[in-house]
This record gives C-alpha cells, structure tokens and sequence, in this order.
C-alpha cells in the first residue's frame, strides 16, 4: 500500500459522526472531535463501519467523529483527525462524507498538506464525493481516492483511473443505529465499498511480493478510460436487479400474505399504492423505504417468519406484486417450486 509494507491486520480509520455506543467493544479507538458526546447521534458513520465490517473481518478500526448530529462539520475537526493520524500505524483512511461548502482557502490547503504527508506515509486515502457533484473536497485532492457511485453489475465492479473511482451504488439493507435496518447508498456507499475493495486487495500483499495498490486497481479496473458522464446513477437500474432475484409465491399462500400486508400498509401508504402496478419511485415508495424496519419486523411478526437483511432489496418495495413475491424470498416455505 502506497510505501508502507502490509501488516498481517489492516487498520483503517472511519472520519465520520462516530460510532453507536452497542458497537464500542468492536473499535480499537474511538477519537471525538466535535462537542458533542463521542458516540454517533447522527447513524450516518455506523452505516459506514457496519457495511465495511460486514465484508471485511479482522481488521483493526479508528473511529474519528467530525460530524454532528446534523451530519454537518466545520474545516477544524477533519484538521485535528487528519493531523492525529499522521502518528498512527494506519493503512487506509475512509471518509464517506464530503466538504462542498469549504470557502476557507487557508483550511483547504492546510487539509491538503495533510493529505500530502499521509500519502508519503504510504497511507491511501478514500473519500466520497458530495452527491450530485464531480468536485467537491477533498475528493477530488490529488492524494485522494475520489469515489463516485453509479449503478454497475455488482460489488466486484469498479472503474479507475488517476485515483478516482466509481463503484456500485446499488442501496444494500445494513444496521444502523439501536440496531435497525436501513438502506445505505448514495456516494457514501460506494466510498464505503471502495473501502472494502481496497482492504480485499491490501490482504492479499504480503511483504515478499511487493504490489502497488494504485497499480492492483489499475489492473482490477473494468474500466481505466471513462468520464463520469458515462455513469449510470438511474433509480431505474434497480430492476435489472429484480429479474435475477424474483420469486413466485403459490396462489393460496399469496391471497393470506397480501391480505396480511394490505393491513400492515395502511399505516404507512396511502390507498392507491395497494392497487398500484407500475414500478414508478413515488412518495409511498420513499416512505415505505424509510419506515422499512418497523415494517419488515411487523411482517415478520404477523407471518412467523425470520427475515435475513441480506434478502431484502429496495425493489421489494415498489408496488404490492412486489412485496409478496419478497415474502417468498425472505421464507423458502412461501415459494412455488
């Protein structure tokens, strides 16, 4: 990685809004730079440490708080982390977050020029780029990995070039925080995902065969020639995913289910999504999205069954059709054979 030679443990850093308090026993360092209490009021930096930690086990983890409860932060906490990690052994840092609205210029090149040291230090730095922008700080620093999302075939995917990069969006069902679902996508998952590939790649470099990481994610790379005018950030991709997944629930079980759901959704849609059949994003989908916890646990309590967050996908919630066929992903018993 970069100079540094790859140790048997990889150690990250997550600069964030911290991390719950039910996942302490699982950091190896906890730093506060805000004036808030040091645990995660906001979810947004637990989303990121349970998506990294669900692919990636056995790695030694830093969690730096510079985000507020708001998800917001001023130049001088990301300085302090930055600064503080220079006297850490860490191999990689990952910031899923961004700093658009930075007008300080002085704070941007002292920023910089951290960013600077760490990259002699060997240490690869990865960070988000603000949704709906291609510039934004310090993404697009030239010591950093800049992370894009788009919508690619799967996880193992990704496009480089001149450290910057633009992996799957694809929203994943994680845990945030007190435990409950939800989806994380957006810029901050692809950051999270490059994460994940890079620590992959940094395992498998061992002392004896030295590899540059940035050369590995050159050679990796589905593509190494693109302009992000050629990303595809649809919510429409989302159904391609479908096709592959779909189940078909038999006949007298799908009539008990939906009248099981149908009562379940008036608390939370209103009446024309029950007779809904097309496939549009629509406010009901969004609300459903947001409620999905509280609704999948009602599902699972009304139905008996237990549901595995890696079965549910964010297509499941698109019309009624859909969330019955769901029902027999989430419970083989309900699929017709």
């Amino acid at each position: 990685m970069g100079k540094q030679d790859i140790l048997d443990k990889i150690k990250i850093a997550v600069i964030d809004s911290g991390i719950d308090k039910a996942l302490k026993s699982g950091i190896t360092e906890i730093r506060n730079y805000t004036g808030e209490n040091e645990f995660d009021l906001n979810g947004h930096g637990t989303s990121a440490f349970n998506y990294i930690t669900g692919y990636c086990q056995n790695i030694d983890v830093i969690i730096c708080k510079v985000l507020n409860s708001s998800g917001k932060s001023e130049s001088s906490p990301l300085i302090a982390a930055l600064t503080d990690l220079l006297d850490t052994n860490v191999n990689i840092i990952c910031m899923p977050l961004s700093f658009a609205g930075f007008d300080n210029e002085y704070a941007v090149n002292i920023i910089h020029k951290l960013l600077e040291e760490l990259n002699k230090k060997g240490v690869i730095i990865v960070c988000s780029y603000k949704n709906g922008s291609k510039n934004s700080f310090p993404a697009c620093d030239q010591y950093v990995v800049g992370v894009y999302g788009g919508y690619l075939d799967n996880n193992s995917v990704f496009w480089y070039k001149n450290r910057k990069m633009v992996t799957n969006i694809y929203p994943e069902c994680i845990r945030t925080l007190n435990n409950k679902r939800c989806f994380f996508s957006g810029n901050s998952k692809a950051c999270a995902l490059a994460t994940v590939i890079m620590i992959e790649i940094a395992k498998k470099i061992n002392n004896s065969s030295y590899i540059n990481i940035y050369d590995k994610l050159s050679s990796d790379a589905r593509q190494v020639e693109w302009d992000y005018s050629q990303v595809d950030r649809s919510l429409e991709k989302i159904f391609y995913y479908s096709v592959i997944n779909r189940h078909k629930v038999v006949h007298e079980k799908s009539l008990i289910i939906k009248e099981i759901i149908i009562d379940i959704l008036k608390n939370y849609v209103k009446d024309e999504f029950l007779v809904k059949t097309d496939q549009a994003f629509d406010d009901d989908y969004y609300n459903l999205v947001s409620n999905m916890d509280e609704f999948i646990n009602l599902i699972s309590k009304k139905l008996s069954i237990r549901i595995s967050d890696k079965d549910i996908f964010p297509y499941d919630f698109i019309n009624l059709d859909y969330l019955i066929n769901a029902v027999g992903r989430w419970d083989k018993n309900y699929e017709e054979t």
